[in-house]
């Protein structure tokens, strides 16, 4: 998943605590960051894959920083389902 920003980030700032993803009874998925300053997109990678038929929520918080050192947001909730495929 890659989230486009309209400002550049404060790299120190995106941590798992300011982006981050719950599953649906909130448990905590491990996830890596990674920031393009080129395109100004963040990169949401799991450590393992998503569960098929799942719903999870993509926390942005407002911990996250922009260079010049405000907030990029207040708190931002996204819910995506993990869709499945039959093969046959």
């Amino acid at each position: 998943m890659t989230i486009t920003f309209n400002k550049d980030l404060d790299k120190k700032t995106l941590t798992k605590e300011s982006i981050y993803v719950e599953d649906s009874k909130g448990n905590k998925i491990e996830v890596a960051l990674k920031y393009n300053a080129t395109t100004k997109t963040v990169t949401v990678i799991p450590s393992k894959y998503y569960n098929s038929g799942e719903t999870y929520y993509l926390y942005i918080t407002d911990k996250l920083l922009s260079t010049d050192g405000k907030a990029i947001n207040k708190k931002i909730k996204y819910s995506f389902k993990i869709g499945t495929t039959n093969i046959k």
